[in-house]
């Protein structure tokens, strides 16, 4: 017989992963811009990593481990491009590049010394300190902006910073301890809990954006 535990986590786990496609619908019918075309892939790739590929890896390989590596190469490919597409300072665009280069010898270093079935704590380490530091300085240099919060990059820029601030030392703790059930089964809670959060987040940001950019038109067109 199944607990109300187990219930009450799978729950979780599902409004996580359905939540994944909350901010492309919600943003439907929206001026397509990079922010927009960039939550859009990650939001689809999500949804697709959760449904098929961590089964498809199950199935094939024995384990979803090999999934989480592939979605930890996609994810920091698309939020380090929101970082760089929107960053208006110099220093932060050459840090953007910097942590490609960092995040690309932490893959090669994992891939050398540790076995495919284990979790890539050094990549997703490298991933969280680049995406929380970056996303730092985005929020500083937008806090001279007065219409801030009609920004969408600044939400996504929020849900971030509390996702990978939130499961930074779950992902380092992870590459010993993804194989223990219990530590898994915390593992899989919380980053359903901070993935509800942030898609939130995104979904908080796509409505005022979509919202600000309808009044700019009714604006536009009473002059």
């Amino acid at each position: 017989m199944v607990s109300n535990k187990t219930k009450i986590d799978n729950l979780i786990i599902y409004i996580s992963i359905s939540l994944s496609l909350l901010p492309i619908i919600l943003a439907w019918g929206s001026k397509l811009n990079v922010n927009l075309l960039l939550i859009f892939s990650y939001s689809i790739y999500s949804f697709f990593s959760d449904v098929f590929l961590n089964r498809f890896f199950q199935l094939n390989f024995g384990s979803e481990i090999i999934s989480y590596r592939l979605f930890t190469i996609v994810e920091f490919s698309i939020f380090i491009s929101l970082i760089y597409f929107n960053a208006k300072n110099k220093m932060i665009k050459n840090l953007t590049l910097l942590s490609i280069f960092a995040f690309i010898i932490s893959l090669i270093v994992d891939f050398g010394e540790f076995n495919i079935y284990d979790f890539d704590s050094l990549p997703t380490g490298v991933e969280s300190i680049f995406i929380i530091t970056l996303t730092i300085a985005c929020i500083r240099e937008k806090l001279m902006n007065q219409r801030i919060f009609t920004n969408l990059d600044i939400w996504i820029h929020f849900g971030n910073l509390i996702y990978f601030s939130g499961l930074f030392f779950l992902f380092i703790l992870s590459q010993k301890n993804i194989h223990n059930s219990e530590f898994a089964n915390i593992f899989s809670i919380a980053t359903a809990v901070f993935n509800i959060i942030k898609n939130i987040t995104y979904s908080i940001g796509v409505i005022i954006h979509k919202n600000s950019h309808k009044h700019s038109i009714f604006a536009n067109n009473l002059i």
